[in-house]
């Protein structure tokens, strides 16, 4: 049976006013010189909201293969516990697509929102916030991510939508 049309969103550019309904965007600093000259120290600005049964960090490291346009959104997850930080290590832009609850809790696909994120900002997913996978696109990426987790099935929940979302790019 199918569920009606297939959406189509066109991603916009990531900014922090556009995203604050899902969480925050961070624009990376430039660093403080550290180990005498030899480095340079650059802060993630953000500290990361949790339930206190999410007492455990995860950190972890994220190697995603480009994708090409259009994107196919299929499926959303959250993690109801905890804010999540991803935090771009190398690669170029990539794509965010978040969407609010819907009546009965799952995604509300019609309300579904994409972005395109610069190498050089940050995104924090609020808690309880559905969006998609994270996406390198056009060259291959690496993440830096952030959240706490209960070591629970809990820490995230995942929906697969009937009709998946064509997410592409804005008219140049």
């Amino acid at each position: 049976m199918d569920a009606g049309p297939t959406l189509t969103l066109t991603a916009e550019p990531l900014d922090g006013v556009a995203f604050e309904a899902f969480g925050r965007v961070i624009d990376r600093q430039p660093g403080k010189p550290v180990n005498e000259g030899r480095g340079v120290r650059i802060e993630m600005g953000a500290t990361l909201g949790h339930d206190t049964a999410a007492a455990g960090q995860s950190v972890a490291l994220y190697r995603l293969d480009a994708s090409a346009w259009p994107v196919p959104v299929a499926m959303f997850e959250r993690h109801p516990r905890s804010e999540q930080l991803f935090a771009p290590v190398d690669g170029g832009s990539y794509l965010v697509v978040v969407t609010p609850d819907g009546p009965d809790g799952g995604p509300d696909v019609a309300q579904a929102r994409a972005f395109l994120g610069r190498p050089d900002q940050h995104v924090v997913y609020g808690k309880g916030v559905w969006h998609f996978p994270m996406v390198a696109l056009l060259e291959r990426g690496s993440f830096l991510m952030a959240m706490w987790e209960s070591g629970g099935d809990d820490d995230c929940q995942s929906c697969v939508i009937p009709n998946p979302i064509q997410v592409i790019l804005p008219p140049s």
